[in-house]
């Protein structure tokens, strides 16, 4: 009984951290005006935020938040970032960035 107490709790505990993900991927979308893709969507709500490989990919932490893509995307876009992009990356001498489709060719 107590296996299947804390088997549910932790399945309840999941949920609501999936839930709140979500919020703040919607919260993102609204605060950049953005649609971002669900391949993107999918990134933090399984693993949140975080890299291997010298690679790091911006997530949803606190919004907003030092380090979150948030934060990463409003400070260039001060810098003169076209809006419709979100920053994913930044390591100082480039950037990675999604971008919203249709509305830039490259």
């Amino acid at each position: 009984m107590k296996e299947y107490y804390q088997s549910s709790k932790d399945t309840l505990r999941k949920e609501l951290l999936i839930l709140v993900l979500m919020k703040n991927i919607t919260e993102l979308e609204r605060i950049l005006n953005v649609k971002l893709p669900k391949s993107y969507k999918e990134y933090p709500l399984t693993f949140g935020y975080g890299g291997i490989f010298g690679r790091y990919i911006l997530g949803l932490e606190e919004l907003p938040h030092d380090g979150s893509v948030i934060d990463a995307t409003v400070e260039y876009l001060h810098k003169g970032l076209p809006s419709g992009f979100v920053i994913i990356e930044d390591v100082q001498e480039f950037i990675f960035v999604l971008i919203q489709r249709g509305k830039y060719i490259l």
